[in-house]
């Protein structure tokens, strides 16, 4: 054999296992069967060219290319090949899982029962789907056992919250909730019975409230006008000696203490006039001194009111025959005329 055979075998080697080598390292193996199979994903976060393809659990290929589908720009399509001789029906679901908190993600094909006749072939394409961090740890069934074991757990907790004979304070501050909840709830009804029994009255109130307030809006105009007075009253009283305003009022007030004291002084003295008068009439009324046996004796009255009497008959004689007490006489004495005693005189004679 010729050294250029020899050199041409040697290179036809190392090309192929250059080839071989690099189809390795990207997963790919050169002796098996494979096939090509697509499927879209609206976010292909953490999924790489060469990211791992499952079958339960098992390896059967790599992803080989991801591209934005142009027709719906929305997608992204995903290639990636199945080494191996798996009969895959068209139904199988591919679904974007995680590879654990640092792993990225791979895709997992999953179906019921191996097809029969209706197969996948190199090129056809996969519906998917994508599962979180928990969903790809566990299986669909694992999922609703530990779902259901929460659920149970936190029904527990949840009813044992407030357990009367506990005294951890997460239970006392549940107790008081609750009884805070049934005074709000208590409150409420209450205040609903009182707002049903006023009803009437609070439609008054609010009424007479939409009535103020439209006078308020109709005579507006005569508030501002108010308000701007007393503005300029209160600049004007800014501007006024405050000093001179403080010492007039300091002067007021001497004088209206100093009338105070006068007049205290004049209570003073009327209060002892009062005494002396209290006790005059404590001695009147005790029957001592000359004014009580005057006003307690009752002949003195009585004389002092015929006396009274007397002199009113009198003085009624007196102005009804003034000629019988004035005698004026220029021809001659006249001859007197008989005397009429006036009604009720002592002096006439039955």
């Amino acid at each position: 054999m010729s050294k250029e055979l020899k050199i041409g075998i040697l290179t036809f080697i190392a090309i192929l296992g250059t080839i071989w080598g690099y189809k390795f390292v990207k997963g790919e193996n050169l002796f098996s069967r494979s096939m090509i199979l697509t499927t879209s994903f609206e976010d292909v976060t953490q999924l790489a060219v060469s990211s791992p393809v499952y079958i339960r659990g098992m390896k059967i290929g790599t992803v080989t290319d991801i591209n934005i589908n142009e027709e719906n720009l929305t997608e992204m399509i995903v290639s990636f090949k199945v080494e191996g001789d798996y009969k895959i029906p068209k139904t199988a679901i591919v679904a974007m899982r995680s590879e654990g908190l640092v792993g990225g993600n791979g895709l997992a094909i999953s179906y019921d029962k191996v097809c029969n006749g209706n197969c996948v072939e190199s090129g056809d394409h996969l519906n998917s789907q994508v599962l979180g961090l928990i969903g790809s740890l566990m299986g669909e069934g694992e999922m609703e056992e530990v779902s259901g074991q929460l659920v149970s757990s936190a029904r527990s907790i949840i009813d044992d919250l407030g357990n009367e004979d506990s005294e951890a304070k997460l239970d006392i501050m549940i107790r008081e909730l609750s009884k805070t909840t049934q005074n709000l709830a208590s409150l409420s009804m209450s205040t609903n019975e009182l707002i049903k029994n006023n009803n009437r009255n609070i439609t008054n109130t609010l009424s007479n409230m939409a009535s103020v307030s439209k006078n308020l809006s109709d005579n507006n105009q005569k508030i501002t006008s108010v308000l701007t007075n007393i503005d300029r009253t209160m600049a004007q009283l800014a501007d006024t000696d405050i000093k001179k305003l403080v010492d007039n009022s300091s002067s007021t007030m001497s004088d209206a203490s100093r009338s105070l004291k006068s007049l205290d002084q004049t209570l003073a003295e009327a209060n002892t006039s009062f005494t002396k008068l209290s006790e005059l009439l404590n001695e009147v009324s005790s029957g001592e001194g000359s004014l009580s046996k005057m006003l307690n004796d009752q002949e003195l009255y009585d004389n002092l009111n015929a006396t009274s009497r007397e002199m009113s008959l009198l003085l009624q004689d007196l102005r009804l025959n003034p000629d019988r007490y004035i005698k004026v006489s220029v021809f001659g004495r006249k001859k007197a005329e008989p005397y009429d005693y006036p009604d009720g005189d002592p002096a006439k004679k039955e």
